[in-house]
């Protein structure tokens, strides 16, 4: 399962996830500046 961070999510929890295995795209530092539709485009 993947999984998505919006822009409200702090980096170091994404970080925490990343070292624990989990396989996330964090929308602030992956895909800032793109718009909702955007985003959604890219991870469906």
């Amino acid at each position: 399962m993947k999984l998505l961070a919006n822009e409200n999510v702090p980096l170091l929890s994404v970080k925490i996830l990343e070292e624990s295995g989990y396989d996330i795209i964090s929308v602030g530092r992956d895909f800032s500046g793109y718009l909702d539709h955007e985003v959604m485009e890219l991870v469906w």
